[in-house]
This record gives C-alpha cells, sequence and structure tokens, in this order.
C-alpha cells in the first residue's frame, strides 16, 4: 500500500514458500530499490512482480539472484515481471513447468539486462515444453522513453525469446535446443488493435549463436521493421525448417556476417527473394 516507495535494500535473502509473489510492488512509486544476493523458490506465482504503469517504477536494481520453481500454481507466469527503469544482472532462472517465462518486460522502457542464464527443465513423459526465457512486450501508449539494452544472454531447453517491443539493443545472445523456434521478432497483426502493429522495430542484434532449435532458427514476423542483426551462427536445424525465415510484410530487415546451413537458408514468405522489402543480406 501507499503511494510512495523509496530506498527498499534486500541484501542475502532467500524468499520461499509463497502462495502468489514472493515479491510483488504493484502500487504507487516505486524508486531506488536494490535487491541482490538472494535466492527465490517454491513460489506459487510470479517470482517478483513490478507490473503497475511504467513511469512509477525508476531505479529498480536486481541483481545476483537465483529464481527457482516459481508459478507452481500460475503456470505460464514469469520469474520477473518488470516494467519502468530497471537493471538486471547476473541472474539464473531455472523454469520448471513447461509454460514458463524467465523474463517478462511488460511494455517496458528503459533498462540494462547483463549476464542472465535461463535453463528449461526436463519434463515428465509426454509433456511438450513451451519454456520462453524473455517476452518483451509491445509498446503502449505510456508517455516516456523505450530503450532496452541486453549484454551477455544464455538460454538453454527454451525458446530464446519473444521480441515485440520497440527499440533494443541485444548483444552476445546464445540459444540451444529451443523446443521450437529459437527467436521470435514482431508477430502478426491481422487480428490486433492499431496500437499493437509497431511490434518487433528497431531492434540491433550482434553476435546471435543459435544451436539445435527444434523448428526455425528466426522468424521476422510482419510487424518487424528496422531490424539489424549482425553477426550469427545458426546450427542443427531440422531439415523441413529454415535458419531465417522473413515474412513479407516486414520491412527494413538487414542480415550480415552470418553462417547457416546451406540446406536450411534464408526464406522469404511467398519464396519472394528476400532482396524484396528492403530485406538487406550481406557477407553470408
Amino acid at each position: 500500500g501507499g503511494d510512495f516507495h523509496i530506498g527498499l535494500v534486500l541484501d542475502d535473502i532467500i524468499i520461499q514458500n509463497c502462495f502468489k509473489y514472493a515479491l510483488g510492488c504493484q502500487k504507487g512509486n516505486n524508486s531506488n530499490f536494490y535487491i541482490n544476493n538472494f535466492i527465490v523458490q517454491n513460489i506459487g506465482s510470479d517470482g517478483m512482480d513490478f507490473k503497475n504503469v511504467p513511469n512509477l517504477n525508476d531505479n529498480i536494481n536486481i541483481t545476483n539472484g537465483l529464481i527457482k520453481n516459481f508459478a507452481v500454481d500460475d503456470h505460464g507466469k514469469p520469474g520477473l515481471d518488470l516494467r519502468g527503469n530497471f537493471n538486471i544482472s547476473n541472474i539464473n532462472i531455472e523454469l520448471n513447468h513447461r509454460l514458463n517465462v524467465g523474463i517478462d518486460l511488460e511494455t517496458s522502457g528503459r533498462g540494462v539486462v547483463n549476464n542472465i542464464n535461463i535453463l528449461g527443465a526436463e519434463l515428465p513423459d509426454g509433456e511438450k515444453a513451451q519454456y520462453r526465457g524473455f517476452v518483451i512486450a509491445p509498446p503502449r501508449n505510456y508517455n516516456f522513453d523505450k530503450s532496452l539494452t541486453f549484454n551477455n544472454i544464455y538460454v538453454k531447453n527454451a525458446k530464446l525469446a519473444n521480441i515485440y517491443g520497440i527499440t533494443g539493443v541485444f548483444n552476445n545472445m546464445v540459444s540451444e535446443n529451443a523446443p521450437g523456434d529459437a527467436l521470435d521478432i514482431g508477430w502478426d497483426c491481422s487480428n490486433r488493435e492499431p496500437e499493437d502493429c509497431n511490434a518487433g522495430q528497431n531492434i540491433i542484434i550482434s553476435n546471435l549463436q543459435i544451436k539445435n532449435p527444434n523448428a526455425h532458427g528466426v522468424r521476422i514476423r510482419e510487424t518487424a521493421k528496422n531490424v539489424i542483426i549482425n553477426g550469427f551462427n545458426i546450427s542443427g536445424i531440422n531439415d523441413s525448417k529454415k535458419s531465417i525465415k522473413i515474412y513479407k510484410q516486414a520491412s527494413n530487415i538487414s542480415l550480415s556476417n552470418g553462417f547457416i546451413p546451406t540446406v536450411n537458408s534464408i526464406e522469404d514468405d511467398n519464396d519472394n527473394p528476400v532482396y524484396q522489402k528492403n530485406n538487406i543480406l550481406t557477407s553470408i
């Protein structure tokens, strides 16, 4: 409760066996939070949740932590659910239910995410994992700057990311053994509200490695625009899938300095040459 929450410091803590959230800050103005050296485990819903209006969260710092066995009851909830101005670093997240999400950036604005490891656990026979490492939500009409920076991201046995947001820089990302597509940028806008149709735009990715996804390596979907991927290595693609699939409505796509299997190359939607729609390929 309350209108202002300023200067929270939590250091060397274990939060466990919670019915709902381990830590929930969804009301008022939250600023200058420092959460460091922590373990969050055995949680009914989200691990940590800062889900009020983004411009009411400022300088939220979450560092050096382990989050595991969360969303035990509310399946599909994330380990970290964040909006606003934040800094996240040195976090390990273990996904334990087939619908788990590691980090959900809900219409988030300004943020830096460094040194994240996300691992999907093995599931019982017959259960198909739909794990996702990151979900970066599309923008809404909040009046604040939108800029996200990611450095040194490793995701294994889960989708690397759904990138629906705008204005993001991603450096040094590794995906191993994604249960489906490894990376989605943008989405289909045919049945969405107009404000959701600028998803996956102004995205720069450098040094991307994708190994052994169960479907496509990268899908660049209809709403994607102004996407640059420079320096990528994609391997272990299923014979019926593509390293990179570009949908025909996507525009201003630049791919450079990449290595992909010859038989699983790059496909533009409806067999159009990838040079159309301003989709530029160099040094592949």
